[in-house]
């Protein structure tokens, strides 16, 4: 459960690749909101497409397979919830698809391997793909 301290930013975007870096973007604005220097933030941004890659990872239909635009993304899905969070000195990012389907074994190893090192907390959920990470400031004044 979130502190009543803590800042929240919601964002739901259409499951499709050409929308993940405004994630990426997300993250890095709220990195510096927070304060955090140039590699922490930019460890963070490729956290963050490490994320999508897998989140976006055996997403059913053909609009995702050749990335075409739709032409209302927000009235067809399926999407991805991302709840960024600042609590203190800490940045903490959580996402989920919204569709029934999980993730491959293999999107979920190599997101596990290649994230690990860019933040200091990670958990993925194995059934569903749902992604819980956190990263400190480094130097807190």
């Amino acid at each position: 459960m979130a502190s009543p301290d803590a800042e929240d930013v919601f964002l739901r975007i259409p499951a499709l690749q050409s929308y993940a870096p405004i994630v990426r973007v997300g993250a890095a604005a709220l990195a510096i909101r927070l304060g955090m220097g140039f590699v922490e933030i930019d460890d963070l941004r490729s956290a963050m497409d490490k994320a999508m890659i897998m989140l976006l990872d055996g997403v059913d239909g053909p609009e995702n397979i050749t990335d075409a635009p739709r032409s209302n993304p927000a009235d067809a899905g399926p999407f991805v919830d991302v709840v960024f969070r600042i609590v203190e000195n800490r940045f903490e990012f959580e996402a989920t698809r919204t569709d029934p389907s999980g993730v491959s074994e293999t999107a979920l190893r190599l997101f596990d391997n290649s994230a690990r090192e860019l933040v200091d907390e990670l958990r993925v959920d194995p059934d569903t793909g749902a992604i819980w990470l956190g990263k400190a400031l480094a130097d807190v004044r």
